[in-house]
């Protein structure tokens, strides 16, 4: 399989963070930038990722240290942060923190991340690759597909990797859940992503974008190509 998009592109390193232990019952605070390769002159985000908040927790106040260069705009409420992927940023390390507090002044945390900018002209543009996930952190990383899709100019190709042990029936089950992520959670046109499949070693799944026009197939074509893939049958031991 080829996926090549003929652009100049940026990639970011995967990123070093730190991060302070949360106190009893006070939230972890993690912070996100963006994975795989990025379009030049796009606008591009970092935010915050929230675990452990509790039912009617109080508001989280987000304050951010940012550097001069890329130039940041923070969102309106201040949960991120949006910068230009623009071409005088090659090979700029980047380093952003985060205060947070709830509004009453309680559970004070710090968080930091850096990571690197550089240019890779020719490479395929990877949102993101990864191997067997819990459902949960499958999702999370799902929702990072999804928004940036809403904001970029392209669609997303799936690559499935399944295993020789594995049935047809499992190969679905992980297809239709990231269909269910995509299209009814996050609201992405179902014609906008597809899929194809390999045999591999182990399950993994690659996503590429490419720019619209690129997807071929019909939103129901993705269950017809699971249908003709040779897993073979195998019966159930009772």
């Amino acid at each position: 399989m080829r996926a090549v998009v003929l652009t100049v592109l940026l990639i970011f390193s995967s990123g070093i963070s730190s991060a302070q232990t949360p106190a009893p019952g006070c939230r972890r605070v993690e912070i996100d930038t963006p994975r795989g390769a990025l379009l030049r002159d796009e606008t591009y985000y970092v935010s915050a990722r929230i675990h452990d908040s509790p039912p009617r927790a109080p508001e989280l106040i987000y304050q951010w240290k940012l550097p001069d260069k890329p130039h940041f705009e923070i969102l309106q409420n201040g949960f991120g942060a949006a910068f230009k992927a623009t071409e005088d940023l090659d090979g700029l390390e980047v380093n952003v923190t985060l205060l947070t507090s709830e509004k009453n002044g309680n559970c004070r945390a710090e968080v930091a991340k850096s990571f690197q900018i550089y240019f890779n002209p020719g490479t395929p543009l990877v949102l993101d690759d990864y191997d067997s996930l819990p459902i949960k952190e499958e999702r999370e990383r799902l929702d990072n597909i999804a928004f940036e899709m809403r904001d970029n100019d392209y669609n997303a190709l799936f690559v499935i990797r399944y295993t020789p042990t594995d049935t047809k029936a499992s190969v679905e089950a992980r297809v239709r859940r990231i269909i269910t992520q995509l299209s009814i959670r996050a609201r992405i046109p179902r014609d906008r992503f597809s899929f194809t499949y390999s045999e591999f070693e182990n399950r993994r799944v690659t996503i590429y974008a490419l720019p619209k026009g690129q997807l071929k197939t019909k939103p129901s074509d993705w269950l017809i190509d699971i249908q003709k893939l040779k897993i073979p049958r195998r019966k159930i031991r009772k």
